[in-house]
This record gives C-alpha cells, structure tokens and sequence, in this order.
C-alpha cells in the first residue's frame, strides 16, 4: 500500500514536533484525552455510515475535544499558537486512529459502504489528503471561535 507507506512518517513526524515543542507528558495526556472524548467517539460512530472522513470534519472535531478547550479563547498569540498545535495534532490522533483501528474493521464489515467503496487502500489515500489540509483548516476553526 503505497498511500500507508508514504502517509505514516507524515503522521509520526508531526507528532514528534508537538512532543519537542511541549513535551512528550503533554502530547501523552492530549492523546488519552482524544480518544476518549465524546465528540471523538461520536465522529468515529458518524463514519460508519460515510466511510471517508474529511480534513474540515477532523477538524471540527478536534476543535471539540474538552481537554483542548480548556485553553483560553483570547487573542494572546503565544495561547492562540498552542492551541492551534494542539487541536492540530488531535486530528493527527482521530485520524491515524480512523486508518489504523477503524478503517480496517469498517472494510470487513460486510453491510458497509467500504465495501462497495473499494478497499483499505483508497482510505489511506483519503488519508493523504486530509493531511493536506488538516493543519490549515484547525487553524481556521480555531480562529474562528476568537
């Protein structure tokens, strides 16, 4: 699978910028936060009927995620700053977890949409695309709320 092979050092390296930028604790509790946020759960339920995601609905809801709302809404461009890393990386987490945990399971299952949709490849290729513009799109409903 070409699409996996080129996607995951995308995914590894912009976690490892967040980790060198806040730290590795930081990115640990955001990435346990995520996953067990309700909006996360609530996306991943709303894809069963859809299949692909897009970078727009990662990023809405990452900008949902409790634990990253906490940070202030004002225009303090040192908070603003990190709280656009940090919903940025949230949908870096919702998403590798969709292709790595979710999109295989929704292939196998025989009543889904992936399969007439093609197979786990074409979601890796989604993948790819939703990287492209996942950041700027955070950045936009970030902005957007202050």
């Amino acid at each position: 699978m070409i699409a996996k092979v080129l996607l995951k050092p995308n995914l590894n390296n912009s976690k490892q910028v967040y980790k060198r930028k806040f730290g590795e604790e930081e990115f640990e509790i955001i990435e346990r936060e995520v996953l067990s946020d309700f909006n996360t759960q609530r996306f991943y339920e709303s894809l069963q009927n859809m299949y692909f995601p897009t970078s727009k609905d990662i990023a809405r809801t990452a900008n949902e995620i409790q634990y990253v709302k906490k940070y202030a809404t004002y225009l303090g461009e040192e908070i603003l700053d990190k709280r656009i890393d940090s919903v940025y990386i949230c949908g870096v987490i919702i998403l590798e977890n969709w292709l790595v945990n979710i999109l295989p399971r929704q292939e196998q299952n025989p009543t889904s949409i992936a399969k007439s949709l093609g197979n786990e490849e074409a979601g890796w290729m989604c993948g790819t695309g939703v990287m492209e513009t996942l950041y700027d799109d955070c950045e936009n409903f970030v902005r957007a709320i202050n």
